[in-house]
């Protein structure tokens, strides 16, 4: 009989633990580097949530951004990760909260000493 009582109380307690509110809204936009898929994920509320994939042959290479906020300029910079890649992308116009996302983002990607300017559109 207690174990009865343990064991419901423990599931219980567990299913409140993983419920909980996100404390920002992901808006998700994709663009192109030449052949190649570009797919980022806006954490409106805290930009340190945002990700952005560059798919390689089917394979997504991660970045994330190097801080949590942008910086005098409006910048963040996305850094790969884990791959040792020295190659990384820098969004402008960039904002803690957005009171409506921009239905586009600029930025640039770095690679090898190249600049390349790319175009993120906002998926509805």
């Amino acid at each position: 009989m207690k174990y009865r009582f343990l064991l419901i109380f423990c599931l219980t307690l567990v299913s409140f633990y993983g419920y909980g509110q996100k404390a920002y809204e992901a808006v998700y936009y994709k663009g192109r580097l030449g052949d190649k898929i570009i797919r980022f994920v806006l954490g409106n509320g805290y930009i340190g949530a945002s990700e952005l994939k560059l798919y390689l042959q089917k394979k997504p290479i991660l970045f994330y951004p190097e801080m949590g906020v942008p910086d005098q300029k409006k910048q963040i910079r996305f850094e790969a990760f884990r791959t040792g890649r020295k190659d990384y992308f820098i969004l402008d116009h960039m904002e803690d909260v957005y009171e409506q996302s921009p239905s586009s983002i600029s930025g640039k990607y770095c690679s090898g000493g190249k600049i390349r300017k790319i175009q993120l559109y906002r998926l509805r």
